[in-house]
């Protein structure tokens, strides 16, 4: 039928009939679940992965963690959001020389299962800063990231760090 905000950032196909029912229930954010896998993969689902839904979510600030990535992901089809995302780029981290690191995916899906967010936004933790994760280069051993803004990344940060992960375990 038409785009229904950016909760679901989709466009949902209904008859006319059902259009004001399913515009209400899919913009609010009630109806949706928030989730954050941590993960020594990349790939998300992995049978390493371990997912925890987060009750409470400050909705804002999840478009703001979602903000950050929009626009200068590594994105091979799009030129000028990987020039952007270039001139935004924090110094390469050399990982090699991390001694632990998790990826963090944060997403959200509706109740019914009909709509996800984009799970190939990755986000870490090194040294108390979260990071957007834009790409690894593998001949230098360097992550190439984009620092989180202190405010968002406080919240992020203490939120996952109260999620009982066996990989966040001291």
């Amino acid at each position: 039928h038409a785009n229904i905000g950016e909760k679901s950032e989709g466009v949902l196909y209904c008859l006319d009939s059902q259009w004001d029912q399913a515009r209400e229930h899919y913009t609010n954010p009630e109806n949706f679940d928030y989730y954050c896998e941590i993960s020594p993969d990349r790939i998300t689902e992995t049978e390493r992965a371990d997912i925890h839904k987060i009750d409470g979510m400050d909705p804002e600030m999840f478009q703001a963690l979602l903000n950050r990535a929009k626009g200068v992901r590594n994105d091979p089809f799009d030129g000028m959001e990987r020039i952007l995302g270039e001139k935004l780029e924090a110094d390469p981290i050399y990982k090699p020389g991390l001694t632990e690191f998790y990826y963090l995916t944060f997403y959200l899906e509706s109740d019914d299962g009909a709509f996800v967010t984009f799970k190939g936004d990755k986000f870490f933790i090194i040294d108390g800063k979260m990071y957007f994760f834009r790409y690894y280069d593998g001949k230098e051993e360097m992550l190439h990231v984009i620092e989180v803004q202190e405010e968002t990344a406080k919240y992020f940060i203490d939120l996952v760090y109260s999620l009982d992960s066996p990989y966040l375990q001291s």
